[in-house]
């Protein structure tokens, strides 16, 4: 059965144009969502994870319905895609035969103008934590980094919302990374390429300061999916398995010197569990919790914005992390427990939130995808396309109702809407130029 449901998926994503050997949004999140959201199902219910099992996830009739509700799920995203397909119309979101279109002067400064205002705002943010979590790692204090690290995020105590200044340093700063090293890709120019690497290094520091392993290894694959685009699509590139090393590499050095872990076998191990089944591993609880202990939330978990509506929101991942480890407020750090975007809709309705949810999130990929498709290959989409796939691909392992306001793909859209206007020309609708002619055809603006 285990092995039986992938294929099913693959059968059914042929009938809606997607293949996972080229890249589009809804290929790049089904490959996460397998990772993340599926793979990690079978050593939890054979009991190959010990730190897992320590845990207390050791209930197969739980991890059975697990396999069931993420089965599911993974099967209605693939027949939202063949809706979005077939039935609405949307039947182009794979960008293989396109031009690719540098930018033009009042782009780059636009852009460049961003990264200022990101390297700005990330001091000011700085100036307002007490410590930094990846110097305390650094002296070897790993309960103070811990502690730092809750300072720095869920429990921010500077002016305004830690969100406010992440979406600078964070979203705004990646996704002029990844527009000036389209850039450079497209035209060769050196400056593009110096600016590429000043506000890399930049968006380095930011990803890692609080030492978080994610932001920064989702970095590089921003990176390499661009090379994707510009090399015509395919995933697999000769550069891949340098990318790959250089992951693991990274992520055992963090574990080995940021998280004290000893051995570089122990730190593999480790790191194979997190990114198989650490995302997962909470569902567990999710499904132990509701509605046996706790009714249905019916809603209470979504967002409120402003206290408008007749209801107080419920903080459904800071109390699945209690109930995950209990003695985490006594060491002073407030944290959270988010997984499968699915896990909050059984939460709040149950098996028919799991049907609803899963389906709509397929329909709306899709129309993201379709819609970027229409637009020429230049920096800008190209940055919006690799930095919305890597926010959507966040739905295998976290809450949808983050998706419901959706800031981030609010602010992404406003400031590719702007720099597409600069340059007008990059705006038409460009067709017929196949992939391996697509390094030759350049446009610049005279």
């Amino acid at each position: 059965m285990f092995a039986l449901v992938p294929l099913i998926a693959l059968v059914l994503l042929r009938y809606a144009g997607v293949s996972l050997r080229i890249f589009s949004i809804p290929s790049l999140f089904i490959i996460f969502y397998l990772i993340s959201a599926y793979i990690g199902i079978f050593p939890l219910y054979f009991g190959l994870d010990e730190y897992h099992k320590e845990l207390g996830i050791i209930d197969n009739t739980i991890i059975l319905k697990m396999f069931f509700y993420s089965s599911a799920s993974l099967l209605l995203t693939t027949c939202g895609f063949i809706y979005a397909y077939h039935v609405i119309g949307m039947n182009n979101i794979v960008a293989k035969y396109k031009v690719l279109v540098s930018a033009n002067r009042k782009q780059r400064v636009f852009v460049f103008c961003l990264i200022l205002l990101c390297f700005f705002i990330l001091l000011k943010y700085i100036s307002q934590i007490e410590t930094i979590a990846l110097f305390k790692a650094l002296d070897g204090d790993y309960l103070g980094a811990a502690v730092a690290r809750s300072e720095m995020g869920n429990a921010f105590g500077g002016e305004g919302k830690f969100w406010h200044y992440q979406i600078f340093f964070r979203v705004i700063l990646d996704y002029c990374v990844i527009f000036f090293f389209a850039e450079y890709l497209i035209t060769r120019r050196r400056i593009s390429g110096l600016i590429f690497g000043a506000s890399f290094l930049v968006s380095a520091f930011s990803a890692t300061m609080a030492i978080e392993k994610a932001p920064f290894i989702f970095l590089l694959v921003m990176l390499y999916l661009t090379i994707v685009i510009y090399k015509g699509g395919e995933y697999w590139q000769a550069l891949a398995k340098y990318v790959v090393v250089a992951m693991i590499s990274f992520i055992t050095v963090f574990y080995i010197y940021f998280v004290g872990q000893e051995g570089i076998a122990s730190s593999i191990f480790s790191i194979a569990s997190r990114v198989f089944s650490g995302q997962i591993a909470p569902a567990y609880f999710y499904i132990d919790l509701f509605p046996s202990r706790i009714s249905y939330l019916l809603g209470a978990s979504f967002p409120n914005p402003g206290g408008l509506l007749p209801f107080h929101v419920y903080p459904l991942t800071m109390e699945v992390v209690k109930y995950m480890f209990p003695d985490i407020i006594a060491k002073g750090i407030v944290g959270s427990a988010p997984t499968v975007f699915w896990s909050e809709m059984y939460a709040n309705f149950g098996l028919i939130g799991i049907i609803f949810s899963s389906f709509l999130v397929g329909t709306g990929l899709f129309l993201i995808s379709y819609i970027l498709s229409m637009l020429p290959l230049s920096p800008p989409v190209i940055a919006a396309t690799v930095s919305l796939a890597m926010h959507y691909k966040d739905l295998s392992g976290t809450s949808l109702a983050q998706f419901f306001f959706d800031s981030y793909l609010i602010i992404i859209s406003a400031v590719t809407l702007v720099s597409l206007l600069l340059n007008r020309r990059s705006i038409e609708v460009r067709r017929g130029i196949p992939a391996t002619n697509i390094m030759k055809a350049h446009f610049n603006e005279k």
